[in-house]
């Protein structure tokens, strides 16, 4: 229960951040130029609910997959989204989807990014211990 517990503190920057950024270039369609302090608090609040929602997951979830990761950091982007403000283009459930998958795409790029370091940094270590 403890390991969990880590997981969820250390998973909730991350997944703030996935959810913040694809938030912010949603509701500006893009142009960051015309970001306004209504914008921020927005993403924040789908930073912060998405965050709270995943961290309280992993607490049921020992190890999630990478599939299971960037489909319920999507979804629950999505649903934070929803539920946060209404839509800026389309249907009431675009600008959700547009921004749920936006996280989903950096929460994919993340963990390959995280992954190709600690492989490297293993395969460092092997070759060390070869060595020695």
């Amino acid at each position: 229960m403890i390991k969990r517990l880590a997981n969820a503190v250390n998973a909730f920057p991350e997944k703030f951040g996935e959810a913040w950024l694809p938030c912010m270039v949603a509701m500006t369609q893009g142009d960051l130029s015309v970001v306004t302090w209504k914008h921020v608090v927005i993403a924040y609040t789908v930073g912060m609910r998405t965050a709270v929602f995943y961290s309280t997951v992993l607490l049921f979830l020992s190890n999630p997959t990478r599939l299971q990761s960037v489909v319920l950091t999507g979804f629950l982007t999505f649903l934070a989204d929803l539920a946060t403000h209404p839509t800026h283009f389309g249907p009431f459930w675009m600008e959700a989807f547009v921004t749920g998958c936006g996280a989903s795409a950096i929460c994919l790029f993340v963990d390959k990014f995280r992954s190709k370091i600690t492989n490297s940094k293993r395969r460092r270590h092997e070759v060390k211990r070869k060595r020695s």
